[in-house]
């Protein structure tokens, strides 16, 4: 077991760890818990572990959508990948309620991995979320772990691990709420806007877009790279949706 901070002299970040627990494992299993999900953070991880890792791991995803911060494009990206399954906390319930306000607020961050045949499993920790910043730029902490021996899993993980499994059995396929998850985010954020001023005071000297990730669309090298940004932003430049 070793603690971690992101830190940019040493390289050290969550999805660092993670990586380093998947090379030094080779999992045949893959057991993600987030918060949240981004389209920043499914990308950020997907190129860190590589396209081959779909095909080669059975992986679980459990997110919550609390509060409706959780990017519905992420979870369809990751249904989407081979093997994998995706579940909600309590999504059943949260996905109802106003503001998509939890009864109880899933706030996990953390990774397992397992590979049956070398019977070593491994374990990532933290305050990093499934998003650009919590896997590689914001200000982190947390811990690894990779257990070899049935003493080390059962200090080191097995206690999180059963606690999680037990989530998972209870929390909601993906696809029982994505649609309305999907609809009821979309106008909760546009009445979200529609409470926000018309206009700004005083003159604009100033406008630019943080963007964790780029899609490399034409090449890690060439320009016409662009950004996903989140549905009705168009509306900010004066472009309305046109209505079917």
């Amino acid at each position: 077991m070793k603690s971690f901070t992101h830190d940019k002299s040493s390289g050290k970040t969550t999805l660092s760890e993670i990586l380093d627990v998947y090379k030094n494992i080779d999992p045949d299993e893959f057991f993600g818990c987030y918060a949240y999900a981004t389209q920043s953070g499914f990308r950020a991880f997907e190129l860190g572990v590589g396209s081959g890792f779909w095909p080669a791991t059975s992986s679980r995803w459990l997110f919550g959508i609390d509060y409706g911060r959780t990017d519905p494009r992420a979870l369809r990206e990751i249904a989407k990948r081979k093997n994998t399954e995706v579940r909600i906390f309590d999504g059943a319930w949260v996905v109802n309620q106003e503001g998509f306000w939890p009864r109880r607020d899933f706030h996990a961050k953390l990774a397992i991995m397992e590979n049956a045949t070398a019977k070593a499993s491994g374990i990532v920790l933290g305050s990093g979320n499934f998003s650009y910043n919590g896997l590689k730029l914001s200000v982190e902490a947390g811990a690894m772990s990779i257990a070899k021996t049935a003493k080390e899993f059962s200090e080191q993980i097995s206690p999180v691990k059963d606690v999680f499994e037990k989530h998972w059995k209870t929390s909601t396929p993906l696809l029982d709420v994505l649609e309305k998850y999907e609809k009821r985010k979309a106008e909760f954020s546009s009445n979200s806007d529609s409470k926000k001023p018309k206009k700004t005071k005083g003159k604009i000297n100033a406008f630019w877009i943080e963007a964790g990730y780029v899609t490399k669309n034409r090449g890690d090298k060439s320009p016409g790279n662009q950004t996903f940004f989140p549905r009705g932003f168009r509306e900010f430049f004066g472009y309305k949706v046109k209505e079917n």
